[in-house]
């Protein structure tokens, strides 16, 4: 597969023609572009990704091909693409996605500040029990979670096709790290 970006934020791919329309390739587009709201106008052997909705619909109009929309590449997310995406509406700085490695990781959460927690604690917090419900982490994980101590150091766990490790400070907060393994 060859990509073109261009500074337009139009990225183009193409391909050889293979024996379907569902190709390997134009999977590989869609699975690159689901995670980030994009559109991509596609056809047998090429396919075109942009950010915005109404420059995709003009490209499809110049082009052919087929409109796939954001609803439709949500089924090509990972289970913690689509966590991100639900759990982190705001783009906060304490729950980063790396979708090359599978990694999600949240900072800060129950952060304390004073005698309460802090703004970012708070909003992390929330941030990770959003998350740990739409991955169906079981209630050992969240409980083993919870009971971290500062003096435990780092703590790890694994379940079905998650890992996660983690510590815990009242002035920084937990911080964990999720890795889908599948």
């Amino acid at each position: 597969m060859e990509l073109l970006e261009c500074d337009s934020g139009i990225g183009i791919y193409t391909w050889d023609e293979g024996e379907s329309d569902d190709s390997e390739e134009l999977e590989a587009v869609l699975t690159e572009h689901a995670g980030s709201s994009n559109y991509v106008v596609a056809s047998n052997t090429w396919a075109l990704a942009h950010h915005q909705h109404g420059q995709a619909i003009r490209l499809q109009e110049v082009f052919g091909g087929e409109l796939i929309g954001s609803d439709d590449l949500a089924e090509y997310l990972s289970a913690l693409q689509v966590a991100y995406s639900s759990c982190d509406g705001d783009d906060s700085d304490w729950v980063t996605y790396d979708p090359d490695y599978s990694v999600l990781t949240v900072s800060r959460a129950f952060a304390e500040s004073g005698s309460s927690f802090s703004d970012a604690g708070l909003e992390a917090a929330i941030a990770y029990g959003c998350i740990m419900e739409e991955i169906d982490a079981p209630t050992h994980v969240k409980d083993d979670v919870s009971r971290t101590r500062a003096l435990d150091g780092t703590r790890d766990t694994s379940w079905g096709d998650y890992s996660a490790s983690w510590t815990f400070h009242p002035d920084s907060g937990l911080n964990i790290q999720i890795t889908d393994e599948s």
